[in-house]
Order: C-alpha cells, then sequence, then structure tokens
C-alpha cells in the first residue's frame, strides 16, 4: 500500500513537472511575437539577475523543510514538524523581503552591467517575486515533507498558467508604450503566478 502511495506522489509531480515544461516552451515564442528581438533581449537580461537571485534565496528551501518535517513526522512529532515550518517561513520572509527590496534598490545597477541598461524596469518589476517566492518554498516544503503531492503539483501548474496567461496579457498591452514597458509586462505574471500558487497552498494548508 505504501509502494503505492509513494509511486502515485511521484506519478502525480513527474505529470505536473511534464506540463509545466510544456507550458514554457509553448510562452516563450508567442512572448517573443508580442515584445520582438530587443524586448526578448531585455527580458533575457533580466531574468537571468532573477534566477541567479532566486537560487540563493529560495530554491533550497523546499527540499530542506521537506527533510525535516519528513523526519519529525516520522518520529511523531506532528507539532514539532509544523512549528519547524513556521520558523523556517518567518526567517525566510525576512530574508526575501530584505532582498526584494536591495533588488528594487539596485536595479539600475545590475542592469547597467549588461549591455541591456533598459532591464531595470523588468527587474523592478520581477523583484516582488523573490519575496513570495521564499514563504512558498516553506509551505511547498511542507507539503512535500507530509506527502501531499497534489497540492504541491496543482500550485506549481496553476503557478505557471497564472504566469503564461497575464504575463503575455500585460506584455501585449505594456507594449503600447515602449519596448522597455512590454518586456517588463512579460515579467507581471511571475510574481503574481507565485502570489496565486501561495494562496491556493494557504488554502489547502487551512483545510
Amino acid at each position: 500500500m505504501e509502494e503505492k502511495s509513494v509511486g502515485r506522489s511521484f506519478l502525480i509531480l513527474s505529470l505536473a513537472g511534464i506540463l509545466v515544461k510544456i507550458l514554457s516552451a509553448a510562452y516563450v515564442p508567442l512572448l517573443n511575437a508580442i515584445i520582438g528581438q530587443d524586448g526578448i533581449g531585455i527580458y533575457n537580461a533580466s531574468y537571468s539577475y532573477f534566477v541567479f537571485i532566486l537560487a540563493i534565496t529560495s530554491l533550497g528551501a523546499q527540499p530542506a523543510v521537506a527533510k525535516v518535517v519528513s523526519e519529525l513526522r516520522a518520529q511523531g512529532h506532528h507539532e514539532g514538524a509544523l512549528r519547524a515550518m513556521k520558523i523556517a517561513r518567518n526567517y525566510l520572509a525576512i530574508i526575501g523581503a530584505i532582498i526584494t527590496i536591495i533588488f528594487i534598490s539596485l536595479a539600475g545597477v545590475i542592469a547597467s552591467g549588461t549591455k541591456w541598461s533598459e532591464a531595470a524596469l523588468s527587474l523592478r518589476f520581477l523583484a516582488p517575486t523573490v519575496f513570495f517566492s521564499c514563504i512558498l518554498a516553506t509551505y511547498r516544503g511542507y507539503m512535500q515533507g507530509t506527502e501531499d503531492m497534489k497540492t504541491l503539483a496543482i500550485s506549481q501548474v496553476l503557478e505557471q498558467v497564472v504566469n503564461i496567461v497575464l504575463s503575455l496579457i500585460f506584455a501585449y498591452v505594456f507594449m503600447q508604450i515602449s519596448v522597455e514597458w512590454g518586456s517588463a509586462g512579460g515579467t507581471v505574471g511571475t510574481t503574481i503566478g507565485a502570489i496565486a500558487a501561495l494562496i491556493f497552498i494557504l488554502i489547502m494548508y487551512d483545510k
């Protein structure tokens, strides 16, 4: 029975991962058609820095929280597992908030280090995602540690769908202003997608 449960959890996460990758692959050419080559250049420059910042703040948090929660629950310390997640969440929220403020403040300086100085606006649009991703990572780690893979998988797909739809819409609308704004619009869904996934997980967590 336990092997079936593990296999089903693995299948759910795998299918969610595949769907997310398919959506990502379909997103890029659509965005390119909206903002053009110059816009994509600005977008890629800003995203490269964003991914780096995200990697040093929250990407390792989910497996770490999952490991601690899983071990504590295996020992029967269910309240301890919940407390460990909340402590991690609070610390990461503080770190995420600080990094977000720094990211916004230094966006111009960071962008000037590339050939795409227009990327500053996109960086500022992406900055809040760091904060929400830090909090999201702790809850996802808790869900993983409690083996609630269905909630975890749905949150990943939801985040990507919201990201793609809103990014394309805002990119199209903001392109009426300029290419710089269009590229920034292409990042709007990243933050809102993280917020949508976080809200969904909080609803499931409360249940």
